[in-house]
């Protein structure tokens, strides 16, 4: 029986819309500590990641525990750590390295970005639906 749901491409997609949210909530975090004092940006490396995935597939990371009730995923993900800190940016005088808007540029590219791999996998299952009715 072929299994619609771990079709490379619809993998690939649900990939990059996670690392698009796990980016969002990055950028959100930014702005909402744009006047801490001492506050350090932070980025999502995801698209490195999701390319390198894309050309090791049968490569297995193990996920990091912290705690020994923690469960190892029995297919751990080929992805490593996407969140960074930028240390070596310019530093306003309070230690604060936000640039605002920097920081809004990327919300608005990132939003593009989820919205079109949105599209690309509502048209991948409308696809699967016209072939499963026989409308194609």
């Amino acid at each position: 029986m072929l299994d619609i749901i771990s079709n490379p491409i619809i993998q690939g997609m649900e990939k990059a819309l996670d690392g698009s949210a796990l980016r969002q909530k990055a950028i959100a975090a930014n702005i909402a500590n744009v006047d801490t004092p001492g506050y350090k940006s932070i980025e999502v490396s995801f698209a490195e990641q999701l390319r390198g995935a894309l050309k090791n597939p049968g490569k297995v990371i193990r996920l990091r525990t912290t705690h020994q009730r923690h469960l190892q995923i029995n297919n751990a993900s080929t992805m490593k750590e996407f969140v960074i800190s930028r240390q070596n940016t310019q530093v306003r005088n309070d230690g604060n390295n936000v640039d605002i808007d920097r920081e809004i540029a990327k919300l608005t590219s990132n939003e593009i970005y989820y919205d079109a791999i949105s599209r690309c996998i509502n048209d991948e299952f409308n696809l699967l639906r016209k072939v499963i009715q026989g409308r194609v």
